[in-house]
This record gives structure tokens, C-alpha cells and sequence, in this order.
């Protein structure tokens, strides 16, 4: 498809090798020569349609408005419309244009440069229309906030023999060489500028208007006689948009004559006729005499709508959707620049961090609807509260943030506990039911001293931590010494590394031997306990009491056992040809896990997708975990003991009580606790309880297993009380699980 063109502002034109396009400033320069002879404006010529549009300046080029004068010209109907789709001014884009077209545009994406277009419009009756299709890209300083003001204009069909060779081709106009042809000529640009979409108006060297089109005159509320021969600034750029005055040698317009530089985008304001300041996108290009400027072309677009547009999306960039508070991006802002002034101004602010108590009940018994009806209820409680100035933030789910501005410690304190107040007084109606809720409230000071806006905000989370766990409901503020919070942010540490360590492979996976105790039973087979450790950056071991109980705390732990079963799996399918070697390979399960019925799930098909005899697997839970899910680990040793899996109870005997459980638990061994074995050969009153659980478990058909078998001493006397198995340093130290060859003594 050759005639569609594209134009480059400036350089060689690719239509035939023609010159590129008429200067429009020699073209606006001669109409002001003309205007100088009332008579060139006499008579009217048939004005071309004119489409004028806006897009947005991004890979696809989406038009947001197109003139509605687009519709009255391709269906014929007396009323257009805005067309604020790409895809409605791409239905009557000609089929075989539609290609070059849209390749055309995408090229001036890169650029930004000004385009010029030439291609077939379909009206609804399937007639082509050519079109000349021209726009330039205008932003506010960021180039990435741009859009694409253009303009479609008429012409003549170029294959049409009939039509005026002129209609078509890019050649200079011709400079008027007599009394009959420089009227028509004028009389055809007056009007193609009077009836421009784009406002403009023109000015000799000393600022006085020379011309001004009609849309400028609609824009502004005057009548042409009223601006021309007057001076532009002190009518139009007389002042800022506060109405503070701009004095002559200030103004773009004066410094563009001067200088002789076109100045582009100005966002500014002109005056309009009713004294009301009309936001504006303007250009000023001077027009040259020679080396001076005799004058200038002044260009500008109502900015209202692009102002609005923009103060929307700014709006949506900082504000949450659904309560229409401050986002976390915005609170983060605001923070650092709270911060700033604390330093340069020696004042003092306080950072609130707010979590719903009981807002997952809501949600789980109401619904979604209800939950983001509660959301949007709490903040407007807090909102009609805050103080004047004070911002609140939505930081996602059920947790807030308010910025206090200005006060001491003890103000900060006492507006937090009005906050809380406020929360635990109100009552939340939904369908017939009514819910009352807490919030627990973290608070720290923003300081000359404090760090940055990150650190800040960590610390207000967790001091929220720290109410929650000292019985929520309660507003708990970060200090320095406070060891409480010292081993939260401790935890909050673990926390990050754990993700990594689970996601980046961090953890190692280690064994360590469980003996029997009489010769007889060596012949079983390999029987040990699966360790997990945990490498650092400098690839030393990091011992699981380090990071578990973090983990456990912030409900890691099961994406840990997650890893370990994949992990003791994998290596257990690297030695099936060697399954007849191994008695057991006991892996430690936390307390979450045995209450998540998604865990159950994923262990019952990881041993159905590896294929492994179940039997061979030994699942350890602590006794403190099975009692105080009792009911989730029955299921889950009824789920897999029915494949053929064992059970060890770990840790028994911490409390005697744990007797009573041993008849609902269908487990194969019991971990007497370590605490009464390592001193089991010194200590009598440890002697008679390792003696009784070994007994009583016996009893009730129980094999047992003696951890922290420390030295030999301790040993003899497990043996002759007749322990099944022990395990410890003395019967063996962990080594990494890959070193292990089923078949050798680990």
C-alpha cells in the first residue's frame, strides 16, 4: 500500500521523492502579510473536514478521544460522540491500509516526533475517504506522560485524475505573484486556520496580537476585536495561576522573542475575557526576519481535561481502591518526607501500624463482601477522627498506618489509644448479625535519629507484633532495650532468610543413626532421624534452633517440611534398589503441619507419585503437638498408617499426663525426652521416670527410643532397663543425608 506515508518533522519526505511539507511558520507568516489588506478575506471556499483526536503515547498508540465529527462524516448521522476506543477508529481504517498504518505509528513511538499520514478512511456504506492524518507528541517535561494531539484532514482522492494535482502533493505553496491569485489563497489558509481545531494566535515583535483564530477566541471569551492590536501579556499571561503578577521581562512570551527559541509545552494559564485563569498546554515559535524575530505564533490546548485526567491518575496511584485512603506507596512517600522535616526542623512525628484482631473471623463467616465492607466502614471511622493534616494509609488485608505529625510521646500514645478505643466501641452490622473487634497497635517515633522509612515502618510492625502477642487489643510502643521486640525483629530476620533458604535450596538435609540396643536387632536394617540445617552466605551450618522457632512463629514450618519430604524422598528414590537395607527414615513434622489438611494432601500424593514402600517412612511428631492436636494427628496417622507408615512421638514424658493419650494414638515408638536421659546415669529420680515410660510403653505394645545418649555410662543402664533404641552423639554424630550409601553404617 504506497500512499501510506509517514513524514518526519523535518528531513526528506518518502512520498515519490517529493521536499517534505510546507513550513507552517512561512505558511502563518504570509497570512499575517495578507491580513494586513482587508480586502484578501472577501468570498468563502469549501473547507475541508477536519477531524481533530487525542492518544495516548504508548506501544499501541490507543486514541482516547476522536472529534465526534468522525462519526457524523462516516455514518451521515446528525449527532457524533466521543470515541474514547482504539477499536472503534480502527473499524473504519480501510483493510488494506490498516498494516502500513499502524507500522507508521508504532515508528513515531520511538521517537516522539511529529507525523504526517495519508490513508483511506471506510464510511458505513463502504466508501473510501483519503484522509491527511498529522499529530505531534506533547508532555509536561516527562516524556513518558505523553500524548499524541493530532488532526485528520480531507483530501482528494490522489488516483482521481479529475482532482487538482495540488490537493496531493507535499510541493511549497507558492508565494501569491498577482492581485487574483493572493486572495484565493489567502481566503483558503484564513480559513483553514480560523477553523484549525488547535487554538492559536499570532504577535508581532513587541508582543501586540496580530491574529487570532476562532478557536482561540471561543477558548478564551472574546471577540477578535477585542485582542487584536493589543498587547498578549497583559491580557493573557498577566499573571500565575494564584494571580500572582508576571512582570514583561518574566514572561515565555518575551523571552521567546528575545531569544529567538521556540519554547514547547509550557504548562501555564492564559486569561480568559471572564477573569477566570484557563489551564493551558502552550507552544511559542518565533517567526524570523532575517537574524531577529518579527513576531511569534502562540499555539495552546485547553488543559481542564488533561489536568483532570491527570489528577485522576495521580489519585489512583496514591490512593488504596477500595477505602480510599493512602496507599503504602503514598505512606511511604510521606514517611521519607516526614522524616526529612523531623531532621531539618528538630521536630518529632510518631508512626502508628494498626491490624484488625478478629477481622479473618468476619471474613470467614460473612464473606469477602462483608470483610470489604468492614474495611471501608473502619476507615472512615479513623478518618473522621484523625487530626487535621495526619495521614492514613491502607497497607493491605486488615493493617493500617497513620502518620501523626508533630507530637511528643505521650501525644502519640494517647491518640493511638483513642484509635483503639475507637475500634473496640464500634459494632459492625451485617445481614442480622452484629461483630465487635480490636485492633492491636504498634507505634514509634520518627526522629532526627531514625534510619530511613523502611526501618521505620519494620519497627511499627513489629510493635504491632508485640501487642498481638501480649493479648491484642492493646497498643504496645517500639523501644530500643526492648528485648521483647529485640527478638521479634530477630525473627522477622529468620523470616526473610528462611524464603530464601526454602526457595534458593539454603537448607541442608542431615542423618543421625538410631541404634538398637539389643545385638539382635542390628539386623534390621539403617534406622535414623532426617536433621535439617540451614547454610549462610559464607556456607557454614546454621543449627536448627536458630531459625525453627522463628519459623514456627510466622508458620514457616511447613513449607520447611514440604522441603525436607521432597528432598528425603528424592534421595530415597536415588538408593530404591537398596530399600531392603533400611528400616526406617524418620522425618520430623511441626505443629502446622499436622493441623493443615492441604499438608496431608500434598504427603499423601508425594508417596503415591514416588512409589516408595510407606513402611519404610517413620513420621515424628513432638507429644506437646500431638496433644494439642489431637484430633488432626488421630487423622493423620489413621491417613497414613492405613499405607503402612509409622509414628514416633517425640519428646515424651514432659508431662506424665501424656499417659492417658497413648490409647488414641496409634504410634510405633516413643522419644523418651532427652531431659531425663542425659542424666539418667547420675540421677536417680531421672532413672525411675526413664524406667516407667519405658515400662508403662511396653506395656501397651510401644518400642522406645533414649535421645541424647551422651557417653557409655549412659547406655549401660538404658540397656538394662531394657530400652529398644538409642540415639546421641556416642551412638552417632549427623552426617549430610547424600553422603549416606543404604547398606553402610551411617
Amino acid at each position: 500500500m504506497s500512499k501510506t506515508l509517514l513524514r518526519p518533522s523535518a528531513g526528506p519526505s518518502r512520498m515519490k521523492g517529493k521536499p517534505a511539507p510546507d513550513d507552517l511558520e512561512r505558511v502563518i507568516a504570509q497570512v499575517h502579510a495578507m491580513d494586513r489588506a482587508p480586502d484578501a478575506w472577501q468570498g468563502s471556499d469549501q473547507v475541508p473536514t477536519m477531524i481533530p483526536y487525542m492518544a495516548k503515547a504508548v506501544d499501541e498508540l490507543k486514541r482516547i478521544y476522536v472529534s465526534p465529527r468522525l462519526k457524523q462524516w462516516m455514518s451521515g448521522q446528525d449527532k457524533g460522540r466521543f470515541l474514547k476506543d482504539h477499536d472503534r477508529w480502527l473499524t473504519h481504517l480501510h483493510p488494506d491500509d490498516r498494516e502500513a498504518v499502524l507500522d507508521a505509528l508504532g515508528q513515531t513511538r520511538e521517537t516522539q516526533r511529529a507525523y504526517c499520514l495519508e490513508y483511506r478512511l471506510q464510511d458505513l456504506d463502504g466508501r473510501p475517504h483519503w484522509v491527511r492524518d498529522m499529530g505531534a507528541y506533547i508532555h509536561d517535561g516527562r516524556p513518558e506522560r505523553a500524548v499524541i494531539q493530532g488532526l485528520m484532514m480531507e483530501i482528494p482522492d490522489p488516483h482521481d485524475g479529475a482532482q487538482p494535482a495540488q490537493a496531493h502533493e507535499t510541493s511549497p505553496l507558492p508565494v501569491p505573484s498577482g492581485p487574483t491569485e493572493a486572495p484565493q489563497l489567502a481566503r483558503h489558509l484564513h480559513q483553514l486556520l480560523d477553523q484549525a481545531p488547535m487554538a492559536l494566535f499570532a504577535v508581532d515583535d513587541q508582543g501586540q496580537i496580530t491574529y487570532v483564530n476562532q478557536q482561540a477566541l471561543t477558548q478564551l471569551g472574546y471577540a477578535r476585536p477585542d485582542l487584536l492590536g493589543h498587547a498578549a501579556h497583559g491580557l493573557l499571561l498577566k499573571a500565575r495561576e494564584d494571580g500572582t503578577p508576571v512582570a514583561w521581562p518574566d514572561s515565555p512570551l518575551h523571552q521567546a522573542l528575545c531569544s529567538g527559541q521556540a519554547l514547547e509545552r509550557l504548562e501555564t494559564v492564559l486569561w480568559r475575557r471572564d477573569r477566570r485563569a484557563l489551564p493551558v498546554h502552550m507552544a511559542i515559535t518565533p517567526l524570523r526576519a532575517g537574524t531577529a524575530a518579527s513576531g511569534a505564533v502562540i499555539t495552546f490546548q485547553d488543559a481542564t481535561e488533561y489536568r483532570s485526567m491527570s489528577t485522576q491518575l495521580d489519585y489512583q496511584a496514591s490512593h488504596d481502591p477500595l477505602t480510599g485512603l493512602l496507599n503504602r506507596r503514598e505512606l511511604m512517600f510521606r514517611l521519607e518526607r516526614a522524616l526529612h522535616d523531623a531532621r531539618r526542623q528538630h521536630v518529632q512525628h510518631a508512626l502508628l501500624y494498626l491490624d484488625l484482631d478478629q477481622f479473618k473471623l468476619i471474613n470467614d463467616t460473612s464473606g469477602h463482601q462483608a470483610g470489604d465492607e468492614l474495611l471501608r466502614r473502619i476507615a472512615t471511622l479513623l478518618t473522621d477522627h484523625a487530626r487535621q493534616g495526619d495521614a492514613l494509609a491502607r497497607l493491605g488485608g486488615d493493617e493500617f498506618a497513620a502518620i501523626l505529625h508533630e507530637v511528643t510521646p505521650e501525644q502519640a500514645m494517647r491518640l493511638a489509644e483513642e484509635m483503639r478505643e475507637l475500634v473496640e466501641n464500634y459494632r459492625f452490622h451485617w445481614e442480622n448479625r452484629q461483630f465487635s473487634l480490636t485492633v492491636s497497635v504498634g507505634l514509634v517515633p520518627v526522629s532526627r535519629e531514625s534510619s530511613s522509612g523502611i526501618t521505620l515502618l519494620s519497627a511499627a510492625d513489629t510493635a504491632c507484633n508485640a501487642a498481638k502477642d501480649t493479648g491484642r487489643n492493646r497498643v504496645h510502643a517500639f523501644k530500643k532495650d526492648d528485648t521483647g521486640l529485640m527478638r521479634m525483629q530477630g525473627d522477622m530476620h529468620w523470616v526473610s532468610r528462611i524464603h530464601s533458604a526454602v526457595e534458593e535450596n539454603g537448607l541442608q538435609l542431615f542423618c543421625q543413626p538410631i541404634r538398637p540396643v539389643a545385638p539382635e536387632g542390628k539386623k534390621a536394617g539403617t534406622h535414623f532421624e532426617i536433621l535439617v540445617r540451614m547454610r549462610d552466605h559464607d556456607d557454614k551450618l546454621i543449627p536448627p534452633s536458630a531459625f525453627l522457632p522463628a519459623a514456627e512463629r510466622y508458620n514457616l514450618s511447613t513449607r520447611i517440611d514440604r522441603w525436607v519430604v521432597r528432598q528425603t524422598l528424592d534421595w530415597m528414590c536415588d538408593q530404591r534398589d537398596r530399600m531392603d537395607h533400611l528400616d526406617a527414615c524418620a522425618i520430623n513434622l511441626s505443629g502446622h503441619s499436622v493441623g493443615n489438611s492441604e499438608f496431608l494432601k500434598f504427603l499423601l500424593e508425594a508417596l503415591q507419585t514416588s512409589n516408595l514402600p510407606p513402611e519404610k517412612l517413620c513420621f515424628e511428631v513432638t507429644e506437646t503437638v500431638a496433644i494439642c492436636n489431637l484430633d488432626n494427628a488421630r487423622h493423620l496417622f489413621s491417613s497414613l498408617g492405613s499405607l503402612g507408615c509409622r509414628f514416633s512421638l517425640d519428646d515424651f514424658g514432659s508431662g506424665m499426663s501424656s499417659f492417658g493419650y497413648l490409647r488414641d494414638l496409634p504410634v510405633h515408638y516413643l522419644k523418651i525426652d532427652g531431659l531425663f536421659v542425659r542424666d539418667v546415669a547420675q540421677d536417680e529420680t531421672d532413672r525411675a521416670l526413664v524406667q516407667s515410660i519405658n515400662d508403662i510403653a511396653h506395656v501397651m505394645g510401644k518400642q522406645t527410643i533414649a535421645e541424647f545418649v551422651e557417653s557409655d555410662a549412659i547406655l549401660q543402664v538404658l540397656r538394662e532397663m531394657g530400652v529398644d533404641y538409642v540415639q546421641g552423639h556416642h551412638i552417632g554424630h549427623p552426617v549430610p543425608l547424600h553422603s549416606i550409601t543404604l547398606g553402610d553404617r551411617p
